[in-house]
């Protein structure tokens, strides 16, 4: 009985989950294989209620569905290129995920609505010969680097270390 209210509820949040996505973008659709769950469809670019673009996606969450999701680029319209913030994986690079947690609240919705509908703004003017226009950090370590140290305002890799080490404690002392 226990395993049926849990069930049940996990439907819920899911089929929550799935309204609220399809308010925003109403071509993706949430499908269960097994016990994943994922998001597959169109993701749509709109100005003022006018869609301009569409790009095919696949989200899917490997750490669950209230955590950060993976999201793929799956119509074969961005090269899977480091330069173009796809790893080889397919999966795509649109900021430093654990920032995306500290600046807030994080829903699903407002993430799709922020990183990811820039990210694909990005990738529309890149095709267009234009430079990525929200600024770029480096990639692996040097990137982590830079993005931390424009949160914490330094710049030093010791300072970032320690300041990082302090939020991973759950009490901090002093």
């Amino acid at each position: 009985m226990v395993r049926v209210i849990a069930t049940s509820a996990r439907v819920r949040q899911l089929t929550d989950l799935e309204r609220a996505v399809q308010e925003r973008q109403p071509d993706l659709r949430l499908v269960v294989e097994g016990d994943t769950p994922s998001f597959r469809g169109s993701f749509q670019l709109a100005n003022e209620g006018v869609v301009f673009d569409r790009f095919s996606i696949q989200i899917t969450f490997p750490d669950g569905v209230f955590k950060l999701p993976r999201i793929e680029e799956i119509g074969g319209r961005i090269p899977r290129h480091i330069d173009r913030h796809v790893f080889e994986d397919g999966a795509i690079c649109t900021e430093v995920p654990e920032l995306t947690l500290l600046r807030g609240r994080y829903s699903l919705v407002s993430y799709l609505d922020g990183p990811v509908r820039n990210y694909f703004l990005g990738q529309i003017l890149v095709e267009q010969g234009q430079k990525w226009p929200f600024g770029e950090w480096d990639h692996g370590k040097p990137g982590l680097l830079q993005a931390y140290g424009e949160v914490l305002g330094v710049t030093d890799e010791e300072q970032i270390r320690r300041f990082l080490d302090c939020l991973g404690h759950k009490k901090v002392k002093g």
